[in-house]
């Protein structure tokens, strides 16, 4: 499999002259050192977004050619592939899932984010965990929101709508989003098959920090800023965005491990109240530990 870099590139002179650009593709000659799985763009296509257009490019005999494009609304300015899916940011209609099928050359919309007033998308990601599979989206307001596509639901509306399944307010704008395979040095499983295929995603913020995405439950108040309305997801306006307000299942990342720090009774009695043992919650602590521990 031969390695490319794609790069595009865009002139604007202003509203009344039209937009030039050009796609350029190189080759990459160094190969490095240690093996790659990984597929680039979309199902080995090259995947762009033009305006309000998302084109496929497949490259032969040293051209591009256009295989599919597709109309969506006004301004897409973020796209990222996995296998014949791809999640696309348009920057005033928020998160697009779009599918390629390659035997009918047809690249079209499955699903998007139907807020009405849904802020200004900047970055989306996969999010995978073994056969569950998930699409992360951040916005402007310093928002991470968790997206499922269920189309069995009836609040999908047949598979049109894009279900919030969890949010989180983090405080800084996040730009970008790398998925890793999750660390899970499970030493006790014999067979390799039987191992969790655990993905998380590691995100860049534009004020110079960095965080990973995983699942944690009560923090202290540092700042005097409250642990459960300070996270909260942070909505355009008051009354839009409904879905926000049912979907709390993301907490502060320094929650869960307080836990450790609990004496043995406090322990017992709390996990007495969420019907497990105190060896059952150690166990998942340790284990999302290893998700987020990549080295």
């Amino acid at each position: 499999m031969q390695n490319y870099l794609a790069l595009g590139t865009a002139i604007n002179y202003g509203e009344e002259v039209f937009v030039r650009g050009r796609i350029i593709l190189s080759c990459v000659r160094q190969r490095a050192e240690r093996s790659s799985d990984k597929y680039v763009f979309c199902n080995g296509y090259l995947l762009t977004g033009m305006g309000q257009k998302v084109f496929i490019w497949q490259f032969r005999d040293g051209e591009l050619n256009g295989v599919s494009f597709l109309d969506l609304h006004f301004y897409v300015h973020h796209l990222v592939g996995f296998r014949n899916l791809a999640v696309a940011c348009d920057l005033y209609r928020s998160l697009s899932l779009l599918r390629y099928q390659e035997e009918y050359k047809a690249l079209s919309l499955v699903s998007r984010d139907l807020r009405p007033s849904a802020p200004t998308p900047m970055a989306a990601h996969f999010l995978v965990d073994g056969s569950h599979l998930g699409f992360i989206l951040s916005d402007e307001g310093g928002n991470v929101t968790l997206f499922n596509y269920l189309p069995e639901t009836k609040e999908s509306m047949g598979g049109e709508r894009l279900i919030i399944r969890a949010s989180i307010n983090v405080g800084s704008l996040i730009n970008s989003f790398v998925r890793i395979k999750g660390h899970v040095s499970e030493c006790l499983v014999e067979n390799e098959g039987q191992a969790r295929e655990t993905q998380t995603c590691i995100f860049a913020t534009l004020d110079g920090s960095f965080g990973v995405q995983v699942m944690t439950m009560h923090v202290p108040q540092p700042a005097g800023l409250n642990p459960k309305g300070a996270r909260s997801a942070r909505p355009v306006s008051s009354n839009s965005n409904q879905q926000i307000s049912s979907a709390r299942n993301i907490v502060d990342g320094n929650l869960v491990f307080q836990y450790l720090n609990l004496s043995t009774q406090d322990k017992m009695d709390l996990a007495r109240k969420l019907g497990t043992s105190r060896y059952q919650i150690l166990d998942d602590l340790i284990e999302i530990h290893r998700t987020i521990t990549p080295y």
